[in-house]
């Protein structure tokens, strides 16, 4: 999405209760944009309500896709502009090239609106109709959505919220007194991404919040483990409806305060240029922007209470179990 303008409506405030000061409480505060409920159907995938126009239906949310985009039926159900082509057509949707794109003067998330914004549209091949509880799903949220805002998700309890970047530095989890923070990069096409331990390997990764596993790159499963989808200690499933068939291994991910044990890892055939270590001292790759040796899936992510400090490049979690931060204390 290009040319996007945040415009805060209901902002809400609430205070940390570390802030000596009425003054220093004001400026760190949190300034809520939206709060909205997210649904995850069958763990598969998170579901965004927004609504176009007066159109109430359902986006998918991918923080691991820079760019999102809107289906061309949708474009025409909904009586949408279309262009053919425009600056959208240099990126891929499922090996397929975007065939133009849309423009929506009326787009909202919550209470959250919008200024005119454009998304990409891909062949009418490449994603067809869909829908949940009697709504369409009409496309993809990508991360360029939210350039202006950051992004708390806790998909334990289905919420999501998203906040105004105008806080203090590393004042944000108010949730629990304790909690874990990773520096986020980006590479040169605007994909944000960051270095988790992957069975004591320090490994690049992104926010796959459209997939119901984590998944790992054989060329990096390779050098760094010694394994691919054909090794004997792969576990390897097919599908009720047959297809093709998905390879996994069971691997554990750490972090401060953080262990997610014997996770389900679906194994995924690349070849990037994969390096053991990059500039941020991880596993990445040299080629292939916008795909990382490690994508966190739902089976993960919903393990975890997260904050994408987007302007700090930062990312903040907790368990989704945390304990919670103990109550203000009254200042003299």
């Amino acid at each position: 999405m290009r040319a996007l303008l945040v415009v805060a409506v209901l902002g809400i405030a609430f205070c940390l209760p570390e802030h000596a000061g009425a003054k220093n409480a004001n400026h760190c505060a949190l300034k809520v944009y939206t709060t909205i409920s997210v649904t995850m159907p069958d763990d598969a995938t998170v579901l965004v309500p927004v609504t176009i126009g007066d159109h109430a239906v359902f986006m998918r949310l991918n923080l691991a896709s820079l760019e999102g985009f809107i289906s061309k039926s949708a474009v025409d159900t909904l009586g949408l502009q279309y262009h053919a082509g425009g600056q959208s057509s240099r990126v891929q949707y499922g090996g397929h090239p975007f065939a133009g794109e849309t423009t929506l003067a009326g787009f909202s998330i919550g209470n959250l609106k919008f200024g005119q914004s454009t998304f990409s549209v891909p062949e009418p091949t490449a994603y067809g109709e869909q829908s949940y509880a009697g709504l369409p799903i009409i496309g993809l949220l990508g991360i360029d959505l939210f350039a202006h805002a950051d992004v708390e998700i806790d998909l334990s309890h289905g919420r999501m919220t998203l906040y105004s970047q105008d806080h203090c530095p590393g004042r944000v989890v108010y949730w629990a007194a304790d909690y874990s923070v990773i520096p986020m990069d980006q590479d040169d096409v605007g994909t944000l991404y960051f270095p988790v331990e992957l069975d004591g390997q320090l490994i690049n990764a992104t926010l796959s919040t459209a997939h119901p596993f984590s998944v790992l790159r054989t060329d990096a499963s390779k050098a760094l483990y010694g394994f691919d989808e054909h090794s004997p200690t792969v576990k390897t499933r097919t599908g009720a409806s047959g297809g093709d068939p998905t390879h996994f291994q069971a691997m554990s991910l750490t972090a401060k305060g953080l262990t997610v044990m014997n996770a389900d890892i679906e194994l995924r055939h690349a070849d990037c240029g994969f390096r053991r270590s990059t500039r941020n001292g991880a596993a990445g790759y040299e080629k292939c922007l916008g795909l990382f040796p490690l994508d966190l899936g739902l089976n993960v992510l919903k393990k975890l209470h997260l904050y994408l400090a987007t302007k700090e490049r930062k990312l903040y979690f907790t368990a989704a179990t945390a304990d919670p931060k103990p109550a203000a204390q009254e200042v003299p």
